[in-house]
């Protein structure tokens, strides 16, 4: 019985204190060789107050067949109990010119392992290469239920951002 382990790249957070300028970021720059068919998958735990993520694919030289295009697959998908995989998988695709870059945000739940799939349609003929990276973000309110009373002016609500600095815009 064929047994398989995953041990994911672990996202360093520097420091525990107030949050950073610079947020938690899986990078793999330039490294992706990306062929018909290819698939790349990595296995990312997502840090502690990571709510979202920001997946940069970046694309480098094209060469061989298939002109100045390839369609490209994403796929990021997170194991949570109780959740349907509707809710907790990002599937884009796209064509991609040469030396383009494309951002894609997606929830994400911290704690958890996220396996990011970046593919290379079969029938995109030719070879390039690709860099990826994922910033992770994370705003976490102090109440997961917020009620709205019309007989008050105002209710308060506090958020609290673990990873780095962010905006909120109610």
């Amino acid at each position: 019985v064929p047994v398989a382990v995953l041990k994911p790249s672990v996202v360093e957070v520097e420091g525990s204190g107030p949050p950073k300028h610079v947020c938690a970021t899986f990078a793999r720059s330039g490294s992706l060789a990306m062929t018909p068919g290819s698939i790349h998958r990595h296995f990312i735990a997502v840090p502690e107050g990571a709510t979202w993520a920001e997946a940069t694919i970046t694309m480098g030289d094209y060469s061989g067949l298939g002109g100045g295009r390839r369609m490209l697959y994403m796929h990021a998908h997170q194991l949570v109990p109780h959740v349907p995989f509707s809710l907790t998988e990002h599937k884009p695709r796209w064509f991609a010119e040469e030396g383009s870059t494309r951002t894609e945000k997606f929830k994400v739940w911290g704690g958890r392992t996220l396996e990011l799939t970046l593919a290379q349609f079969w029938s995109s003929l030719g070879s390039s290469s690709a860099g990826l990276s994922v910033t992770f973000h994370g705003v976490v309110p102090s109440t997961s239920d917020l009620v709205l009373d019309g007989a008050q002016s105002l209710t308060r609500l506090d958020v609290t951002a673990a990873l780095c600095n962010a905006s909120v815009s109610p």
